[in-house]
């Protein structure tokens, strides 16, 4: 759906747009939460956390993945989960090749006996056979997660097949390292400024002592420490450097010049939220309380993270909660610093901006 424009994107987001408004994410906090917990759990049993280390960008990459494809398609069997495990590294392989060009970009390229079309043939087989059998699980079992009504827009004519398979992969796939790239700079930010960690510690202490109903209530808040060391932390490692190319459908003036209507333009994303001179003379430093000073409006031209305009990411209200329950898991019940060798280094294997370095995280003895 991000790649597409006029009647087939409108058609298209018309068939999902319901499941990811506001009022519907708020539903799915309880098992957002319960999917953290046992995520969390198994890194401390099988995973570098079991030698109190964390790799934020490594450990943590899949955790959103497993979170979207639970909200995509309902409680997934073992068979499920194995057979949406063993597509990630063939996924990630196909979109390696994307980034690194050469023949791929060309269409004529679609009918070379290589590699990278073998491997594409056999994901999309792959992935067209997981959603058929997702479909028919979910009405044997009276369930309705996006992928029924995705897949009922495409017998009814409303969506192609392709549509429908492709943004279903670009919502859970696709939006992988997008999502990863919005959490995981914060387990290093919270390393690097104890200060903003103990406060944080402190208002989930205050806000969670009456149970199910006030941690929801929190999470959906935005005048939290959480909420804003979030929008911090990607004001400063953004996960890309610059936007996808958009385009207003008719005539604007900007700064006194007429840019014609469907003129492309990009987001220089450091020099709008970092080097511009409304964030002030700290604008380099972290400083969460940045955003409990200001009104969400007031920033509305100043900062980007999911985009301008219709062509926001729908995703995310969901990517926002995600990102919440696992800062304030890790935050409530680890104690995170730096190592001697930590570093702000990007992984570079990654198209997203990742932080590739581990720090300690060593549990809360309550």
């Amino acid at each position: 759906m991000g790649l597409v424009n006029g009647p087939e994107w409108r058609q298209t987001r018309l068939c999902i747009a319901e499941a990811f408004a506001q009022r519907s994410i708020a539903g799915a906090i309880g098992r957002v939460t319960e999917i953290t917990r046992e995520y969390m759990a198994e890194l401390e049993a099988n995973g570098r956390l079991a030698q109190q280390m964390l790799n934020p960008g490594r450990d943590l990459r899949l955790l959103p993945f497993w979170i979207m494809a639970d909200y995509l398609y309902g409680r997934l069997s073992p068979e499920q989960h194995s057979q949406l495990e063993a597509l990630v590294p063939l996924r990630d392989s196909l979109f390696q090749r994307v980034i690194q060009g050469g023949a791929t970009r060309f269409s004529w390229s679609q009918y070379l006996p290589s590699t990278a079309n073998r491997d594409l043939n056999d994901f999309k087989a792959r992935w067209k056979q997981f959603n058929d059998v997702a479909y028919t699980a979910c009405k044997e079992q009276g369930h309705a997660p996006p992928i029924v009504r995705m897949l009922e827009a495409y017998r009814d004519g409303s969506i192609t097949m392709d549509n429908m398979l492709q943004t279903m992969d670009e919502m859970l796939f696709g939006n992988l390292d997008v999502t990863a790239g919005g959490l995981t700079w914060n387990p290093l930010f919270m390393a690097a400024y104890p200060g903003v960690q103990a406060q944080l510690r402190q208002e989930l202490r205050r806000e969670l002592g009456d149970g199910r109903k006030a941690w929801e209530a929190y999470l959906l808040r935005s005048d939290t420490l959480l909420a804003a060391s979030i929008l911090e932390a990607a004001r400063l490692k953004p996960i890309a450097a610059f936007s996808i190319p958009q385009a207003a459908p008719s005539d604007r003036v900007v700064g006194g010049y007429l840019v014609p209507g469907r003129t492309n333009y990009v987001i220089d994303t450091y020099a709008l939220n970092v080097r511009n001179p409304y964030w002030g003379k700290d604008s380099a430093e972290y400083r969460p309380s940045r955003f409990l000073e200001r009104k969400a409006a007031d920033t509305r031209y100043h900062y980007w993270r999911f985009g301008f305009g219709p062509r926001q990411c729908l995703g995310k209200y969901l990517a926002d909660i995600m990102i919440r329950v696992i800062v304030a898991r890790l935050v409530g019940g680890y104690q995170l610093n730096l190592t001697p060798t930590s570093s702000w280094d990007k992984n570079p294997s990654v198209w997203i901006a990742h932080p590739d370095t581990e720090i300690l995280c060593e549990k809360i003895m309550e």
